[in-house]
Protein backbone atom coordinates (compact mmCIF):
# COMPACT_ATOMS: atom_id res chain seq x y z
CA UNK A 1 0.00 0.00 0.00
CA UNK A 2 1.46 3.16 -0.68
CA UNK A 3 1.02 6.68 0.82
CA UNK A 4 -0.20 9.66 -1.20
CA UNK A 5 1.47 12.64 -1.42
CA UNK A 6 -0.90 14.34 1.73
CA UNK A 7 -0.55 11.42 4.06
CA UNK A 8 3.62 11.65 4.63
CA UNK A 9 2.89 15.25 4.62
CA UNK A 10 0.51 14.58 7.41
CA UNK A 11 3.41 11.99 8.65
CA UNK A 12 6.08 15.05 8.29
CA UNK A 13 4.00 17.48 10.17
CA UNK A 14 3.18 14.98 13.16
CA UNK A 15 7.25 14.36 13.16
CA UNK A 16 8.02 17.91 13.12
CA UNK A 17 5.32 19.05 16.25
CA UNK A 18 7.07 15.97 18.56
CA UNK A 19 10.36 16.75 17.59
CA UNK A 20 10.02 21.06 18.01
CA UNK A 21 7.73 19.61 21.62
CA UNK A 22 10.28 17.87 22.86
CA UNK A 23 13.03 20.81 21.85
CA UNK A 24 10.84 23.15 23.67
CA UNK A 25 10.44 20.95 26.51
CA UNK A 26 14.33 20.22 26.67
CA UNK A 27 14.84 24.05 26.50
CA UNK A 28 12.20 24.51 29.39
CA UNK A 29 14.32 22.18 30.94
CA UNK A 30 17.50 23.82 30.52
CA UNK A 31 16.28 27.27 31.64
CA UNK A 32 14.42 25.89 34.59
CA UNK A 33 18.31 24.48 35.63
CA UNK A 34 19.87 27.53 35.12
CA UNK A 35 17.54 29.28 37.22
CA UNK A 36 18.02 26.66 39.78
CA UNK A 37 21.77 27.33 39.25
CA UNK A 38 21.53 30.86 39.30
CA UNK A 39 19.72 30.78 42.63
CA UNK A 40 22.11 28.51 44.10
CA UNK A 41 25.34 30.45 42.90
CA UNK A 42 23.35 33.58 44.58
CA UNK A 43 22.81 31.71 47.50
CA UNK A 44 26.31 30.24 47.54
CA UNK A 45 27.45 34.10 47.47
CA UNK A 46 24.97 35.30 50.46
CA UNK A 47 26.70 32.55 52.52
CA UNK A 48 30.42 33.28 51.40
CA UNK A 49 29.07 37.05 51.99
CA UNK A 50 27.37 36.06 55.45
CA UNK A 51 30.77 33.47 56.48
CA UNK A 52 32.70 36.48 55.86
CA UNK A 53 31.21 39.14 57.76
CA UNK A 54 31.14 36.49 60.90
CA UNK A 55 34.81 36.07 60.74
CA UNK A 56 35.62 39.93 60.56
CA UNK A 57 33.16 40.07 63.29
CA UNK A 58 35.52 37.89 65.25
CA UNK A 59 38.46 40.25 63.94
CA UNK A 60 36.94 43.40 64.63
CA UNK A 61 36.16 41.98 68.46
CA UNK A 62 39.73 40.68 69.37
CA UNK A 63 40.68 44.50 67.98
CA UNK A 64 37.99 46.24 69.56
CA UNK A 65 38.90 44.29 72.91
CA UNK A 66 43.39 44.96 72.89
CA UNK A 67 41.85 48.55 71.72
CA UNK A 68 39.75 49.23 74.83
CA UNK A 69 41.47 47.25 76.94
CA UNK A 70 44.60 50.36 76.52
CA UNK A 71 41.68 52.99 76.60
CA UNK A 72 40.61 52.19 79.77
CA UNK A 73 44.09 52.72 81.10
CA UNK A 74 44.51 56.37 79.41
CA UNK A 75 41.05 57.48 80.39
CA UNK A 76 41.23 55.96 83.82
CA UNK A 77 44.72 57.62 84.15
CA UNK A 78 43.16 61.32 83.08
CA UNK A 79 40.59 60.68 85.14
CA UNK A 80 42.60 59.99 88.46
CA UNK A 81 44.89 62.25 87.70
CA UNK A 82 41.87 65.16 86.91
CA UNK A 83 40.67 64.45 90.69
CA UNK A 84 43.85 65.17 91.88
CA UNK A 85 43.89 68.78 90.25
CA UNK A 86 42.32 71.83 91.22
CA UNK A 87 39.27 73.11 89.93
CA UNK A 88 41.36 76.47 88.35
CA UNK A 89 44.63 74.41 87.47
CA UNK A 90 45.37 75.60 84.16
CA UNK A 91 46.77 71.78 82.98
CA UNK A 92 43.85 70.68 83.73
CA UNK A 93 42.33 71.64 80.21
CA UNK A 94 45.21 68.56 79.22
CA UNK A 95 43.06 65.96 80.64
CA UNK A 96 39.97 67.23 79.44
CA UNK A 97 41.62 66.36 75.82
CA UNK A 98 42.53 63.39 76.53
CA UNK A 99 39.15 62.30 78.09
CA UNK A 100 37.14 63.65 74.79
CA UNK A 101 40.08 61.53 72.51
CA UNK A 102 39.68 58.57 74.70
CA UNK A 103 35.53 58.84 74.09
CA UNK A 104 36.25 59.59 70.03
CA UNK A 105 38.19 56.70 69.82
CA UNK A 106 35.78 54.17 72.35
CA UNK A 107 33.12 55.52 69.88
CA UNK A 108 35.78 53.66 66.94
CA UNK A 109 35.85 50.39 69.04
CA UNK A 110 32.15 50.91 69.41
CA UNK A 111 31.61 50.87 64.94
CA UNK A 112 34.23 48.04 65.29
CA UNK A 113 32.00 45.95 67.43
CA UNK A 114 28.81 46.03 65.82
CA UNK A 115 30.45 43.84 63.08
CA UNK A 116 30.21 41.08 65.87
CA UNK A 117 26.72 41.21 66.36
CA UNK A 118 27.44 41.64 69.89
CA UNK A 119 24.17 41.28 72.18
CA UNK A 120 25.49 43.29 75.45
CA UNK A 121 24.22 46.14 73.59
CA UNK A 122 21.60 48.23 75.50
CA UNK A 123 18.40 47.66 73.50
CA UNK A 124 14.90 48.77 74.90
CA UNK A 125 10.99 49.71 73.40
CA UNK A 126 11.62 52.57 71.27
CA UNK A 127 10.12 54.81 68.06
CA UNK A 128 11.71 54.74 65.19
CA UNK A 129 10.08 57.30 63.62
CA UNK A 130 10.80 59.45 66.25
CA UNK A 131 14.81 58.57 65.85
CA UNK A 132 14.41 59.55 62.14
CA UNK A 133 13.07 63.18 62.96
CA UNK A 134 16.14 63.09 65.08
CA UNK A 135 18.28 62.28 62.77
CA UNK A 136 16.64 64.20 59.79
CA UNK A 137 17.31 67.12 62.11
CA UNK A 138 21.33 66.35 62.62
CA UNK A 139 21.18 65.48 58.52
CA UNK A 140 20.05 68.64 57.56
CA UNK A 141 23.07 70.71 59.10
CA UNK A 142 25.14 69.30 57.91
CA UNK A 143 24.67 68.64 54.42
CA UNK A 144 24.94 70.62 51.29
CA UNK A 145 22.07 73.51 50.82
CA UNK A 146 21.71 71.83 47.30
CA UNK A 147 20.29 68.28 48.29
CA UNK A 148 16.24 68.06 49.46
CA UNK A 149 15.67 65.69 52.24
CA UNK A 150 11.86 64.43 51.31
CA UNK A 151 9.93 62.07 54.06
CA UNK A 152 6.95 59.99 54.20
CA UNK A 153 7.18 58.10 57.42
CA UNK A 154 3.64 56.03 56.60
CA UNK A 155 4.62 52.90 58.63
CA UNK A 156 1.58 52.55 61.39
CA UNK A 157 3.60 49.83 63.58
CA UNK A 158 6.85 51.55 63.97
CA UNK A 159 7.87 50.44 67.48
CA UNK A 160 10.48 48.14 67.63
CA UNK A 161 13.37 47.14 70.11
CA UNK A 162 16.36 48.89 70.03
CA UNK A 163 19.32 51.36 70.93
CA UNK A 164 18.64 55.36 69.78
CA UNK A 165 21.78 55.75 69.57
CA UNK A 166 23.16 53.34 67.14
CA UNK A 167 20.06 53.73 65.11
CA UNK A 168 20.78 57.59 65.12
CA UNK A 169 24.30 56.62 63.80
CA UNK A 170 23.18 54.35 61.42
CA UNK A 171 20.66 56.56 59.34
CA UNK A 172 23.68 59.09 59.73
CA UNK A 173 26.29 56.94 58.08
CA UNK A 174 23.50 56.54 55.15
CA UNK A 175 22.51 59.79 55.32
CA UNK A 176 26.24 61.21 54.42
CA UNK A 177 27.47 58.56 52.02
CA UNK A 178 23.91 60.16 50.13
CA UNK A 179 25.54 63.49 50.55
CA UNK A 180 28.73 62.43 48.95
CA UNK A 181 26.81 60.48 46.13
CA UNK A 182 25.27 63.72 44.70
CA UNK A 183 28.28 66.38 44.62
CA UNK A 184 26.00 68.63 42.26
CA UNK A 185 22.60 68.04 44.45
CA UNK A 186 19.71 66.07 44.13
CA UNK A 187 17.31 64.55 46.55
CA UNK A 188 17.27 62.35 49.42
CA UNK A 189 14.17 60.26 50.48
CA UNK A 190 13.61 58.84 53.66
CA UNK A 191 10.36 56.62 54.12
CA UNK A 192 9.30 53.83 56.34
CA UNK A 193 5.78 51.53 55.51
CA UNK A 194 5.09 48.12 57.33
CA UNK A 195 5.80 45.16 55.11
CA UNK A 196 5.07 41.23 55.51
CA UNK A 197 8.55 39.85 55.27
CA UNK A 198 8.14 36.16 53.69
CA UNK A 199 10.72 33.22 53.45
CA UNK A 200 10.43 33.78 49.90
CA UNK A 201 11.01 37.86 49.94
CA UNK A 202 13.87 37.21 52.85
CA UNK A 203 16.15 35.24 49.98
CA UNK A 204 16.26 38.73 48.19
CA UNK A 205 17.59 40.47 51.28
CA UNK A 206 21.47 40.19 52.81
CA UNK A 207 21.15 37.71 55.46
CA UNK A 208 18.49 35.33 56.67
CA UNK A 209 15.72 36.28 59.37
CA UNK A 210 12.46 35.28 61.08
CA UNK A 211 9.49 35.73 58.67
CA UNK A 212 6.78 38.11 59.99
CA UNK A 213 5.58 42.17 60.79
CA UNK A 214 8.80 44.30 59.99
CA UNK A 215 9.16 48.12 59.65
CA UNK A 216 10.67 48.93 56.44
CA UNK A 217 13.18 52.19 56.51
CA UNK A 218 13.84 53.16 52.91
CA UNK A 219 16.55 55.94 52.26
CA UNK A 220 17.27 56.51 48.76
CA UNK A 221 19.36 58.91 46.85
CA UNK A 222 19.91 60.41 43.28
CA UNK A 223 23.38 59.88 43.17
CA UNK A 224 25.88 58.07 40.73
CA UNK A 225 24.84 54.97 42.09
CA UNK A 226 27.26 52.12 43.14
CA UNK A 227 28.81 50.46 40.73
CA UNK A 228 27.80 46.65 39.97
CA UNK A 229 30.99 45.01 41.01
CA UNK A 230 31.73 46.94 44.12
CA UNK A 231 28.39 45.36 45.73
CA UNK A 232 29.90 42.68 47.33
CA UNK A 233 33.07 44.80 48.86
CA UNK A 234 30.96 47.60 50.21
CA UNK A 235 30.35 46.44 53.70
CA UNK A 236 33.86 45.08 54.31
CA UNK A 237 35.62 47.21 57.08
CA UNK A 238 38.05 49.79 55.45
CA UNK A 239 36.86 49.59 52.09
CA UNK A 240 36.25 52.66 50.32
CA UNK A 241 36.38 54.48 47.42
CA UNK A 242 36.45 57.77 49.13
CA UNK A 243 39.98 59.77 48.39
CA UNK A 244 42.76 59.70 51.54
CA UNK A 245 41.26 61.53 54.81
CA UNK A 246 37.70 61.78 53.72
CA UNK A 247 36.27 58.30 55.44
CA UNK A 248 38.22 55.29 57.07
CA UNK A 249 35.62 52.75 55.59
CA UNK A 250 34.00 51.93 58.65
CA UNK A 251 30.40 53.69 57.52
CA UNK A 252 28.49 50.68 55.05
CA UNK A 253 29.61 47.91 57.69
CA UNK A 254 28.40 50.42 60.82
CA UNK A 255 25.36 49.86 59.29
CA UNK A 256 25.50 46.20 57.86
CA UNK A 257 26.71 45.73 61.80
CA UNK A 258 23.63 47.28 63.25
CA UNK A 259 21.05 46.32 61.55
CA UNK A 260 22.14 42.55 62.59
CA UNK A 261 22.33 43.51 65.90
CA UNK A 262 18.92 44.81 65.72
CA UNK A 263 17.58 40.79 63.81
CA UNK A 264 17.15 42.89 61.15
CA UNK A 265 18.07 42.88 57.35
CA UNK A 266 18.24 44.93 54.18
CA UNK A 267 18.79 45.28 50.44
CA UNK A 268 20.63 47.15 48.31
CA UNK A 269 19.56 48.34 44.74
CA UNK A 270 21.62 50.50 42.78
CA UNK A 271 21.91 52.02 39.48
CA UNK A 272 23.28 55.31 37.99
CA UNK A 273 19.85 56.92 38.85
CA UNK A 274 21.27 56.51 42.29
CA UNK A 275 20.83 54.17 45.55
CA UNK A 276 18.33 52.25 47.64
CA UNK A 277 18.97 50.89 50.91
CA UNK A 278 15.91 49.44 52.56
CA UNK A 279 16.32 48.32 55.86
CA UNK A 280 13.65 45.62 57.47
CA UNK A 281 13.31 46.00 61.69
CA UNK A 282 10.59 43.19 63.48
CA UNK A 283 8.23 45.53 64.72
CA UNK A 284 8.28 45.22 68.68
CA UNK A 285 6.05 43.11 70.61
CA UNK A 286 5.59 44.12 73.78
CA UNK A 287 6.73 47.43 75.58
CA UNK A 288 9.76 46.92 77.57
CA UNK A 289 11.25 49.81 79.95
CA UNK A 290 14.13 51.69 79.09
CA UNK A 291 16.72 51.09 81.96
CA UNK A 292 17.70 54.08 84.14
CA UNK A 293 21.03 56.29 83.19
CA UNK A 294 23.73 56.31 85.28
CA UNK A 295 24.18 58.55 88.79
CA UNK A 296 26.83 60.43 90.32
CA UNK A 297 30.03 58.45 91.65
CA UNK A 298 28.92 56.73 94.82
CA UNK A 299 30.46 55.76 97.50
CA UNK A 300 31.95 52.30 97.71
CA UNK A 301 32.61 51.02 102.16
CA UNK A 302 33.20 47.51 101.00
CA UNK A 303 36.27 44.74 100.11
CA UNK A 304 36.79 44.08 96.49
CA UNK A 305 38.71 41.46 95.33
CA UNK A 306 39.95 42.58 91.52
CA UNK A 307 40.69 40.18 89.09
CA UNK A 308 42.27 41.38 86.00
CA UNK A 309 45.00 39.79 83.51
CA UNK A 310 46.72 43.41 82.44
CA UNK A 311 48.68 44.69 85.81
CA UNK A 312 48.36 48.14 84.96
CA UNK A 313 44.71 48.00 84.78
CA UNK A 314 44.42 46.14 87.66
CA UNK A 315 46.74 48.75 89.51
CA UNK A 316 44.46 52.20 87.81
CA UNK A 317 41.31 50.11 89.41
CA UNK A 318 42.76 49.78 92.90
CA UNK A 319 43.52 53.53 92.74
CA UNK A 320 40.29 54.06 91.86
CA UNK A 321 37.76 52.12 94.05
CA UNK A 322 40.25 53.40 96.65
CA UNK A 323 39.47 56.96 96.27
CA UNK A 324 35.88 55.94 96.76
CA UNK A 325 36.20 54.62 100.24
CA UNK A 326 36.98 50.74 99.15
CA UNK A 327 39.15 48.15 100.48
CA UNK A 328 41.22 46.52 97.85
CA UNK A 329 43.04 42.93 97.13
CA UNK A 330 44.01 42.68 93.75
CA UNK A 331 45.94 39.61 91.28
CA UNK A 332 46.38 38.79 87.55
CA UNK A 333 46.33 35.00 88.34
CA UNK A 334 42.70 33.12 88.10
CA UNK A 335 43.83 30.26 90.32
CA UNK A 336 45.12 33.12 92.97
CA UNK A 337 41.88 35.03 92.83
CA UNK A 338 39.97 31.97 93.38
CA UNK A 339 41.97 30.51 96.36
CA UNK A 340 41.95 33.99 97.89
CA UNK A 341 37.85 34.01 97.83
CA UNK A 342 37.92 30.52 99.23
CA UNK A 343 40.17 31.95 102.52
CA UNK A 344 39.23 35.53 102.88
CA UNK A 345 35.91 35.08 104.35
CA UNK A 346 35.28 39.14 104.86
CA UNK A 347 35.41 39.51 100.44
CA UNK A 348 32.09 41.54 99.97
CA UNK A 349 32.26 41.32 95.79
CA UNK A 350 34.77 40.27 92.83
CA UNK A 351 35.26 42.75 89.80
CA UNK A 352 36.32 39.49 87.36
CA UNK A 353 37.93 40.58 83.38
CA UNK A 354 36.38 38.12 81.03
CA UNK A 355 38.39 37.73 78.41
CA UNK A 356 41.88 36.10 79.89
CA UNK A 357 44.38 33.66 78.52
CA UNK A 358 44.21 30.85 80.69
CA UNK A 359 40.92 30.45 82.45
CA UNK A 360 38.43 33.59 81.73
CA UNK A 361 36.34 35.20 83.83
CA UNK A 362 33.16 33.47 83.83
CA UNK A 363 35.09 30.02 84.33
CA UNK A 364 36.33 31.61 87.70
CA UNK A 365 33.18 32.91 88.29
CA UNK A 366 31.43 29.62 88.33
CA UNK A 367 34.05 28.15 91.08
CA UNK A 368 33.45 30.87 92.96
CA UNK A 369 29.84 29.92 93.15
CA UNK A 370 30.90 26.66 94.24
CA UNK A 371 32.26 28.20 97.14
CA UNK A 372 29.56 30.71 97.96
CA UNK A 373 26.61 29.83 95.61
CA UNK A 374 25.65 33.89 96.59
CA UNK A 375 29.26 35.19 95.73
CA UNK A 376 28.71 38.88 94.25
CA UNK A 377 30.33 39.59 91.20
CA UNK A 378 30.80 42.87 88.44
CA UNK A 379 31.95 41.12 85.09
CA UNK A 380 34.10 43.51 83.07
CA UNK A 381 35.46 43.46 79.32
CA UNK A 382 35.97 45.47 76.18
CA UNK A 383 34.31 42.88 74.31
CA UNK A 384 32.77 39.04 74.52
CA UNK A 385 31.59 36.95 71.78
CA UNK A 386 30.46 34.42 75.33
CA UNK A 387 27.01 34.43 74.73
CA UNK A 388 26.99 33.06 78.85
CA UNK A 389 27.39 36.63 79.88
CA UNK A 390 24.07 37.57 78.49
CA UNK A 391 22.32 34.78 80.48
CA UNK A 392 24.54 34.94 83.07
CA UNK A 393 23.49 38.44 83.87
CA UNK A 394 20.25 38.21 83.08
CA UNK A 395 19.35 34.87 85.45
CA UNK A 396 21.96 34.98 88.29
CA UNK A 397 21.15 37.25 90.97
CA UNK A 398 24.19 39.22 92.31
CA UNK A 399 25.89 39.75 88.79
CA UNK A 400 26.30 42.78 86.85
CA UNK A 401 28.33 43.76 83.66
CA UNK A 402 30.32 46.81 83.18
CA UNK A 403 32.18 47.27 79.57
CA UNK A 404 35.22 48.80 79.50
CA UNK A 405 36.65 51.64 78.83
CA UNK A 406 34.96 52.57 82.07
CA UNK A 407 34.43 55.57 84.12
CA UNK A 408 34.79 55.51 87.68
CA UNK A 409 30.84 56.62 88.45
CA UNK A 410 30.13 53.62 85.87
CA UNK A 411 31.89 51.14 88.05
CA UNK A 412 30.89 51.98 91.27
CA UNK A 413 27.29 52.11 89.94
CA UNK A 414 27.36 48.67 89.07
CA UNK A 415 29.22 47.91 92.18
CA UNK A 416 26.63 49.74 94.41
CA UNK A 417 24.16 47.56 92.75
CA UNK A 418 25.47 44.24 93.16
CA UNK A 419 26.41 44.99 97.15
CA UNK A 420 22.44 46.68 97.50
CA UNK A 421 20.78 44.06 96.09
CA UNK A 422 19.10 46.31 93.81
CA UNK A 423 16.67 45.16 90.65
Amino acid sequence: MEWSNREWLILFLIILVLLLGRNYMLVRRLQKMKRRENRNVALLAKFNQSQKMESIGRLAGGVAHDFNNMLTGISGAAEMLEAKMASKDPLKRYTDIILKACNRAANLTSELLVFSRNKGVDKGYMDLHECIEDSISLLAHGISRKITIRKSLKAQEFNIIGNHDMLQNMIMNLGFNAKDAMEEGGTMSIKTKNVELSSRRIQNTTHKVEPGKYVELIIKDTGAGIPKELHDKIFDPFFTTKGIGKGNGLGLPAVYGIVTNHDGTMKIDSSAKGTVFSIYFPVAKAKEKRKKKEGKIKEIKAKVLILDDEAILLELLKDMLESVGAEVITTTKPRDAIEIYEHKKDIDVVMLDVIMPTMNGIEVYEEMRKINPNVKVVLMSGYTQDKRIDGIVKNQKNVEFVRKPYMIKEVTSKLSKVLNGAE
